[in-house]
């Protein structure tokens, strides 16, 4: 049972806002700013393919990157050929 008052301002616009989101998605106030302010500290899983997918960016700067210091150019084969390696890790 929740026990604890929490408090907050807001705008007088906002204040007129907010019932009517709460009441559109069938909750009173109190219990829909609630449901809110919960969903906001549950933390996400991180998508296995998107870190892999900027593992693999960075690796592929990283390694084009390198070569710009010295002065060195890098040929179409040689990128097509540093891809295909990104790409297979």
């Amino acid at each position: 049972m929740r026990t604890i008052t929490i408090g907050g301002r807001v705008t007088p616009t906002e204040y007129e806002t907010l019932p009517k989101i709460a009441s559109g998605s069938g909750q009173i106030l109190g219990k829909w700013v609630c449901k809110v302010l919960l969903r906001g500290t549950r933390t996400e899983k991180a998508d296995p393919h998107l870190i892999s997918e900027m593992v693999g960016i960075q690796l592929l700067f990283m390694i084009t990157h390198a070569l710009m210091p010295r002065g060195e150019k890098i040929s179409a084969d040689q990128f097509q050929a540093v891809t295909k390696s990104v790409q297979s890790t």
